[in-house]
């Protein structure tokens, strides 16, 4: 194989690589910043509910909302 086609198959095996390494990314992106948006709105929820959040880790998304006795259960029951 001489020396130009091994540098097209080079150039075309590097843009597919590079548009695998995009696709990963933006998913990546996506799935955080649904997290992000859902861990957000629950917070709001639960503070609207008149209670407190308390995330199970520092940084971790999931947590739970905590209640004085006088609030009443999030989400209502049908």
């Amino acid at each position: 194989m001489d020396v130009e086609k091994w540098f097209a198959v080079r150039g075309v095996l590097f843009a597919g690589l590079a548009a695998i390494a995009a696709l990963v990314g933006g998913t990546v992106y996506v799935v955080f910043d649904q997290a992000g948006r859902v861990h957000r709105l629950a917070v709001d929820r639960c503070h609207d509910a008149g209670g407190a959040w308390v995330a199970s880790g520092e940084h971790s998304y999931s947590g739970q909302c905590l209640r004085t006795p006088s609030t009443p259960p999030w989400p209502p029951k049908p």
